[in-house]
């Protein structure tokens, strides 16, 4: 596993800049507004929402930031919102548990195309401030703006885990969160999956992964299964084997064919084509990577694309509109060597799917790796880089450490930090992706609570006239 051991490390409270877009292919970075607290290990969930305008609904995005570490290595349960149209961050209720590598989902509850939100952010599971792995859940509440504990409990405890929607195809509202693999409390690779019902607010396993793994990524498909790729196993090392859930016989089965390079820290995103492109992360020496790959859900295979322009791991990777182009926008990371110093970095990059071929965009003004990005649907074009550390690491391999312990020995010192804004020239989310998709057509009608009494329906309804 690793052992990371501090040069310099700064969390970030102002966070990550934002990019206008002058011209259909340029990227510039502004500040933005700070947060209220600075973080790193967050999650950062980008919740659409439509406001009355005049004689129409305005789209509004906010982003909930929700727990994490602070600069003192001290576990978190704050959480903030960002608005989009302000540029501010402001105070939300807290959680109801502090948590570090934990997960968060975006739940639509109802819809109709263009009308106020209805909607529940799923977090799951994580370490507490004494290092235990947690087998809690709550959900952030928008209208009360408060954190409840779900129904039940995870049937396993865990962290470094993946939590995704699971829904019969892109223009569905999910039924079910799929939790899978990650760690237990004693520091041991899980191969352990289990689905969260967003009827009852309950968990109940479901078939296991085919291998234990963490640091891995989570992908839905359109056709509503998830990929399954990457990561780690109990050893320490690192894989370039995938697999499959089905929703519909709860069990996961290997993918075709091998990823083409073994990778953990990567990132996996959903193209317009439904294709999933895995860019970066770390291989098996330890080494920060520029490879790049695309999986082809028909043949369940993947192959070779361009490679990156700057090898990196711990990035972030959002899919966004530049020009007349849907590609995918790559920010920050960590780059360099075991036995070397490995630094942040503030190069970011964009992949053309078209050109199967990745290009520098705009630095961003920090360096920065363990960040979020998040895109904003609110016709901006924005895409927001949240907090995070920067710096520089020595990086020591040892296959005896596992990350779980050693992450828990990380120190931070103090120094003010960026948070930034992406500007990516002012167009909506592409209308064949299904994650900005779902985050145009908004929930709506009765309340978090009351929906899990009735049937939720599979696709939107229409909306009503504005009076």
């Amino acid at each position: 596993m690793t052992i990371l051991r501090k040069n310099t490390y700064f969390t970030l409270s102002l966070l990550l800049v934002v990019m206008m877009c002058a011209k259909a292919r340029a990227q510039s970075c502004n500040l933005t507004g700070n947060l209220q607290h600075d973080r790193t290990f967050h999650t950062a969930t980008t919740m659409n929402a439509y406001e009355r305008c005049g004689v129409r609904y305005c789209p509004h995005s906010t982003v909930l930031i929700a727990a994490g570490v602070d600069n003192d290595g001290q576990t978190m349960n704050s959480a903030e919102l960002y608005d989009a149209d302000t540029g501010l961050f402001s105070y939300t209720g807290n959680l109801n548990h502090d948590r570090k590598y934990h997960d968060a989902t975006f739940i639509p509850l109802w819809s109709c195309v263009g009308c106020p939100a209805e909607f529940e952010v799923l977090i799951t599971a994580g370490e507490n401030n004494d290092g235990n792995t947690m087998n809690t859940a709550e959900l952030y509440l928008p209208n009360s703006h408060s954190f409840a504990y779900t129904a039940g409990n995870l049937q396993h405890d865990r962290a470094l885990h993946t939590a995704t929607p699971i829904a019969a195809n892109p223009e569905s509202y999910p039924s079910a969160v799929l939790i899978a693999a990650g760690i237990d409390n004693d520091g041991q690779t899980m191969n352990v999956a289990e689905l969260y019902d967003v009827k009852t607010g309950t968990f109940a396993y479901t078939g296991n992964l085919q291998h234990d793994r963490k640091n891995h990524t989570a992908t839905q498909l359109n056709d509503g299964t998830v990929l399954i790729a990457g990561g780690q196993d109990n050893d320490g090392q690192t894989m370039n084997v995938a697999e499959i859930y089905d929703p519909t016989t709860r069990t996961f089965s290997y993918t075709s064919g091998r990823m083409v390079h073994d990778r953990y820290g990567h990132t996996a995103t959903l193209l317009p084509d439904g294709t999933v492109l895995i860019a970066g992360g770390f291989d098996n020496d330890g080494n920060t990577i520029t490879s790049a790959e695309l999986y082809y859900p028909t043949t369940k295979t993947f192959a070779a694309t361009g490679s990156m322009v700057k090898d990196r791991a711990r990035h972030t990777a959002t899919l966004i509109t530049v020009g007349q182009v849907t590609g995918v926008f790559i920010a920050g990371g960590y780059t360099g060597q075991w036995g070397n110093f490995v630094q942040t970095t503030q190069h970011t990059e964009f992949y053309n799917p078209t050109t199967k071929r990745f290009s520098a965009a705009g630095d961003l003004v920090q360096a920065v790796a363990e960040h979020t990005a998040s895109y904003l649907s609110n016709g901006s074009g924005s895409a927001l880089v949240a907090a995070g550390r920067t710096g520089n690491w020595n990086f020591v391999k040892n296959r005896n450490t596992s990350n779980h312990q050693s992450r828990r020995n990380l120190q931070m010192s103090s120094q003010e930090s960026r948070y930034r804004r992406v500007d990516f020239g002012g167009r909506g989310p592409h209308p064949s992706s299904r994650s900005m998709r779902r985050g145009w057509e908004i929930p709506t009608a009765p309340s978090p609570r009351s929906t899990r009494s009735g049937t939720l329906p599979s696709h939107p309804p229409p909306c009503p006239a504005l009076l």
